[in-house]
């Protein structure tokens, strides 16, 4: 009896285990299902906040994209309090504050976006704001990072080479753009900026060979022929950027009711040509020694696009070329107040000495030394409309000025002789245009450098 009770009692106690047993494991059970559904819950909740926040940053996108940069700093302070720890938001928010120029946002976005993705785009992205910063090293640490960590986008090797140009590494440059022609064989940029490095270097053939391959390859497309034309005329190929942009610069514009112009000259009129056409033609003319040809086209610049800060100095240039000395300063007294600059001012100064007016001549003479106290036909003019109003020592010191500046100027030189051979026969008084005096008529000395189109 004993036995089989302490059997009993074994076996009760042992089935109380089991039992006990198998009571602690059903709530664990249960507890493990309930984790599984919270966790299923929070994967679930966070797929739709991404898919909410991806529906907001496509929309963000659209009112970047379309210029609506209000309404895209609204989406992204939404995107952000909502999900703070994702790098896309932060790239968007950086191209936002770069194209509103507010840098130090858009630095204080790239480096969240960059702590949070190693994605080129951001690299691209801190380049921007270094060289916006103007810490062009740091920028094409940037740029090199991007290119070489996406190797397919252009955009990224084209920041890198113009960054090699802006620090005046122009062989590295030139060597990245040929490889990048090779590998981008059909892309205008590269083209385009293959042409500028081999211009930057003086190479007149390769400039002008890359440069026509921009425009055949944008189908003349008018800023790559711009930028044909302007290599054109850097060579000193004159005729042939005339070639390139007379047949493509419309006629004029007239109004509706002019009875001179066709209507296919009027409808043709009514699209403006791009301004650097039109300045390049003109220029092209210019140097070709095509004066009157060349006032025409800077006339129209100036009447056409009114904000062009060299129309008139250019027409200037152009009608003293042409002897058009009234038209000349006329020109220029616009240009002083529009474009003030030592170039103008010296063209001023050039014009009212051949107009006779010295004492005009004098003040324009002055203001170009105020801007760069070193150009040499400043100081001449200075001293030629010194002579003409017999103020002798003055012209003096203006030549001395010039021939300390440049001691082998020929011009200063000439200047200085013909002073001293005039004061030997005219001690006294102004110079003069009379035949049996020994020097050339004042005004007619300073030319060589003034009309050159820059």
């Amino acid at each position: 009896m004993i036995g089989w009770t302490n059997r009993c009692f074994r076996v009760s106690w042992a089935t109380c285990g089991l039992v006990l047993c198998a009571g602690c494991e059903i709530p664990k059970s249960g507890l493990a299902l309930l984790s599984d559904q919270k966790e299923a819950r929070v994967d679930a909740r966070k797929r739709w906040d991404d898919m909410r926040g991806s529906a907001r940053l496509q929309v963000a996108e659209r009112h970047f994209v379309a210029g609506r940069y209000d309404e895209t700093e609204k989406e992204l302070d939404i995107i952000h309090a909502a999900a703070p720890n994702h790098a896309e938001p932060y790239r968007l928010a950086a191209r936002l504050w770069l194209e509103k120029g507010e840098l130090a946002r858009a630095r204080d976005a790239v480096t969240r976006a960059a702590a949070l993705s190693d994605e080129p785009e951001i690299d691209f992205l801190a380049g921007i704001v270094a060289e916006r910063y103007d810490d062009p090293a740091l920028a094409l640490q940037r740029y090199e990072t991007a290119s070489t960590n996406a190797p397919r986008v252009v955009d990224y090797l084209l920041a890198r080479i113009e960054m090699l140009l802006t620090l005046g590494r122009e062989i590295e440059a030139l060597a990245l753009a040929e490889a990048g022609i090779r590998d981008f064989d059909a892309n205008v940029g590269l083209q385009t900026l293959a042409a500028q490095i081999h211009r930057a270097l003086g190479l007149r053939s390769p400039t002008i060979e890359r440069a026509r391959e921009a425009v055949r390859l944008s189908d003349d497309e008018p800023s790559a022929v711009a930028e044909l034309a302007s290599s054109l005329v850097w060579a000193g190929r004159n005729v042939e950027a005339i070639e390139l942009l007379r047949p493509i610069v419309p006629p004029a514009v007239v109004p509706k009711d002019s009875l001179e112009h066709s209507p296919q000259d009027r409808d043709q009129a009514e699209e403006l040509p791009p301004a650097d056409i039109l300045l390049y033609l003109g220029r092209a003319y210019l140097q070709d020694k095509q004066p009157v040809e060349a006032m025409q086209v800077f006339r129209r610049l100036a009447t056409e696009r009114p904000t062009h800060t060299l129309a008139w100095s250019f027409y200037a240039r152009a009608a003293v070329m042409a002897g058009e000395l009234q038209s000349a300063a006329e020109a220029l007294e616009i240009a002083r107040v529009e474009n003030p600059s030592a170039e103008v001012y010296l063209l001023s100064a050039f014009a009212a000495c051949r107009l006779e007016d010295f004492e005009g001549t004098n003040e324009f003479a002055r203001r170009v030394l105020e801007y760069d106290d070193r150009i040499i036909d400043a100081y001449c003019l200075l001293g030629q409309s010194a002579e003409a109003m017999g103020e002798v020592d003055q012209a003096y010191k203006a030549y001395a000025d010039a021939l300390a500046i440049d001691p082998q100027s020929e011009l200063v030189r000439s200047l200085l002789h013909a002073l001293a051979e005039y004061r030997r026969y005219y001690p006294i008084g102004p110079a003069t245009d009379n035949e049996d005096s020994p020097r050339r008529p004042v005004g007619h000395t300073v030319s060589s450098g003034i009309l050159e189109a820059p």
